[in-house]
């Protein structure tokens, strides 16, 4: 069914959310599988990869989205990594360098498109795409283990049933430690299944159960293009329902896994929405394991507005409903598609054919820190083909669901394109955004776009090309489009929760018979700012001579030789001539061992305490206020208080003593006359001694 005829009926429902009742249903079959022995026997009989032949026999070409218009194209570009200035909502700061850069696959003339997407755990990079899953390294990109798509999937295969695979997700769940993979199979047929797997522990080469459930028991519609996210409670996979027998839409389906069933390895129910509106509705990775709402966004009017709707409820009875829409407005409004034949509008050297964009539909979503995020590819302009741009948005959710900001990758002069995004944010509210990058004077290269928390709203860093296209890129199988994507991914690192990784699509090398894509990931590496925080101190009490150990913590990065020394400030507080007490040699956080010497003098109050660092320079964030006890203290007619010291107190010479006098020692008080010295008192003079002991 065409986009145009998919908006009509959309705008005929106005802004209504229809749902059908609540469905449970129970999974077709359950298998419990493991990687490493699948991987062991597909290397010993693969599957056989059926070449077309010139006559135009076709492989493998998974279901097209069925409402696209999909545009094609290519580029060619054999210099350095490129990055061009002045693109978009682009601040004219390069986005950094990756600090690891590997191949994720190439083209084995399988299928097309590859329908590019992976995961990140602790150990290990995920591979998923249409002909293949491979496990990597995850210090060094290599290869661990491999199998085709249905090969991993196979042990489903029962009576009646051989599965048939395609648009592959994979998620690693930082909260669960597990692997959440998802599949489509037997698309535009009676057998049409959504397949689920979830890896026992937080090593994919092990163990897994795999499920398998018949979208539909009427054999009436069939199911594609998953789109999935989750919370603390849920796991929650979508996707568009067609008929059969014309290929119209029917619905959207929301399938609600509760996380306590899909990690225990046995029956496997989920909840099932119906969602008669929405379409390719997407729901946001949850970065915050503590609320209980989850979040979706579809896009809506194909010219900027979107649904906003969540998931509600308790994890054994979700609940489904809209909360409203919300637009970029008229003046920031963008077209579904190119307009173009066949969506064949993304341009490349090397060959006049064009590369397919597919259209505006929400790529994906994230949550994080009370915002949620989302990707986009949108068509500007009004000559056909409409050139394509990158477009990330970020929404309120409190007090109401609105636009907080947005961007366009996007060049004004449209020499480049970008397409098939995507976008994730890490703990510090950093921000990527992947792409594939096209252009006339360059091969499709594979690229991303960074944002630091503190880069101005609504703008992105320059584009960064971490892969350069190799060749042209056309391959059709018989067909009409020259297919892309159909998505990509950006994922964070479940170690620090700051590092991207990105996986993109570019076109690879002519092998001799057929042009092929690859696919690329790239690394970044995000420092938090250099901070240092002094921890819970032992005491506010600091006696001199006494060592004392003082904790702290540190972010970012430091320097070889770089030196953490604990100061302490005069008695009214400034550090303009701090005292240093004590120093640790580190480049990592702990603990320095100090000691306040004896001649800090008068002890008492209005003392500060904090650490600094060398290289870099830097001062805590916060400070103590403390108080000094000396180990011994000499005082005389004119001496201030506090009279106090840990061990000892005596005369410095000779001592009038008047009014109310507190002397405090943890030995011993002795004020010794002798020749010209003396020791007096006043009338009305009040002599208190106490002993004072050290608190550490």
């Amino acid at each position: 069914m065409k986009k145009n005829l998919f908006l009509s009926f959309l705008f005929s429902l106005s802004s209504l959310l229809l749902f059908a009742q609540t469905e449970k249903i129970e999974a077709v079959s359950h298998v419990t599988v493991n990687f490493s022995e699948i991987a062991s026997k597909f290397a010993e009989t693969p599957e056989e990869i059926r070449i077309p032949d010139l006559s135009g026999k076709k492989l493998k070409i998974i279901p097209l989205p069925r409402e696209l218009n999909i545009n094609e194209k290519t580029s060619i570009y054999d210099g350095p990594p490129y990055s061009p200035k002045d693109i978009g909502n682009a601040i004219n700061v390069v986005s950094p360098a990756p600090s690891l850069n590997f191949t994720g696959f190439i083209d084995n003339i399988a299928s097309i498109p590859p329908d590019v997407h992976g995961a990140v755990g602790p150990n290990h990079v995920m591979t998923t795409l249409n002909p293949a899953v491979v496990i990597h390294n995850k210090t060094t990109g290599a290869v661990i283990s491999s199998v085709s798509l249905n090969a991993f999937w196979a042990s489903l295969n029962g009576v009646g049933f051989t599965v048939g695979t395609f648009d592959p997700k994979i998620y690693y769940d930082p909260y669960s430690n597990r692997w959440i993979f998802v599949v489509c199979s037997n698309g535009n047929s009676a057998n049409s299944s959504l397949l689920i797997a979830i890896s026992v522990n937080t090593d994919p080469t092990g163990t897994w159960d795999l499920y398998r459930y018949d979208v539909d028991a009427t054999n009436v519609n069939w199911f594609d293009y998953p789109s999935c996210g989750y919370n603390k409670n849920w796991f929650v996979v979508t996707g568009n329902m067609f008929s059969i027998s014309g290929g119209t839409f029917a619905n959207s389906k929301v399938y609600v896994f509760n996380k306590t069933d899909l990690y225990n390895s046995g029956t496997l129910t989920p909840t099932i929405f119906t969602d008669a509106v929405g379409f390719t509705i997407v729901p946001a990775e949850t970065f915050d394991n503590s609320i209980n709402t989850l979040y979706l966004i579809d896009e809506y009017s194909g010219t900027g507005t979107w649904r906003i709707s969540q998931i509600t409820g308790t994890e054994v009875s979700p609940a489904y409903s809209l909360i409203g829409n919300v637009s970029i407005g008229a003046s920031n409004a963008y077209s579904y598609t190119s307009g173009a034949t066949n969506s064949s509008s993304l341009p490349q050297s090397g060959s006049a054919n064009k590369i397919s964009s597919n259209d505006a539909r929400m790529q994906n979503v994230v949550y994080r820190n009370g915002f949620l995020w989302g990707a986009q590819s949108i068509f500007k302009g009004t000559i056909v083909p409409k050139p394509a741009a990158a477009q990330w948005l970020k929404f309120n959710i409190s007090p109401s669901v609105t636009l907080n900001s947005f961007g366009r990758i996007d060049d004004a002069t449209n020499t480049f394109q970008f397409a098939y995004p995507s976008i994730s944010v890490n703990a510090n509210n950093d921000a990527l955004i992947g792409y594939s990058m096209f252009s006339a004077g360059q091969f499709a290269g594979a690229a991303y776009s960074y944002r630091s928390s503190a880069d101005a709203v609504g703008t992105m860093r320059d584009s960064y090309q971490y892969k350069n296209g190799e060749a042209s890129y056309f391959k059709t199988y018989g067909g009409t489009r020259n297919r892309w994507g159909d998505y990509s991914v950006v994922a964070i690192d479940p170690s620090n929760d700051l590092d991207f990784w990105t996986q993109q699509e570019f076109a690879s090398t002519f092998n001799g018979t057929y042009d092929r894509w690859a696919t690329q990931w790239a690394k970044v590496s995000i420092s938090l700012p250099n901070a240092i925080t002094i921890s819970s101190l032992p005491s506010l009490t600091l006696c001199a001579n006494k060592a004392y150990n003082l904790p702290f913590t540190i972010a970012g990065t430091y320097n070889a030789g770089n030196q953490f020394v604990a100061q302490i400030s005069d008695n009214a507080g400034s550090f303009t001539s701090p005292l240093g007490i004590g120093t640790l040699t580190s480049i990592a956080a702990g603990s320095i061992s100090g000691t306040v010497p004896n001649s800090v003098t008068p002890g008492g109050v209005g003392y500060k305490l904090r650490v600094v660092s060398t290289n870099p320079v830097l001062t805590s964030s916060n400070e103590y206020n403390v108080t000094i006890i000396p180990q011994t203290r000499s005082i005389g007619t004119s001496t201030v208080a506090p009279y106090e010291a840990t061990e000892y107190i005596s005369n410095n010479g000779s001592l009038a003593i008047s009014g109310t006098k507190e002397y405090k020692a943890g030995k011993a008080i002795t004020f010794t006359p002798s020749t010209g010295v003396t020791i007096g008192t006043t009338p009305s003079t009040v002599f208190t001694a106490r002993i004072v002991t050290c608190p550490y």
